[in-house]
């Protein structure tokens, strides 16, 4: 049941609480891209492509509170966020001291 099948039909308009989620999205996505300086951070990659993804480091289904906090986020190509894919807590730790030592780097003395 989908569409205007679906119980939730509210004529394809998006709720104003979704509305207000979608643009913190936005602005965390952003957030994250302007840190990494819209390059891919997965080592050994540092690509530039115009369809880059911000990738949560910890799960945005398990961690609701760290879903919009910039130091959850990461850049990502298309292919390297693809290898991620399935296997994101293997990736934690290491995208977690990358952020880490970006957030050392950028940090006013």
């Amino acid at each position: 049941m989908i569409g205007k099948n679906h119980p939730n039909w509210k004529g394809g308009k998006k709720s104003d609480r979704r509305q207000g989620l979608l643009i913190e999205y936005k602005l965390w996505r952003l957030a994250v891209f302007e840190r990494d300086g819209f390059i891919c951070q997965m080592p050994g990659c540092r690509k530039q492509e115009k369809l880059l993804n911000a990738h949560h480091i910890k799960k945005w289904s398990k961690y609701l509170e760290l879903r919009y906090d910039i130091n959850n986020g990461i850049t990502l190509c298309k292919s390297c966020h693809n290898k991620t894919l399935q296997k994101e807590e293997r990736f934690e730790t290491m995208f977690m001291n990358i952020v880490e030592l970006k957030n050392k780097m950028f940090k006013a003395p």
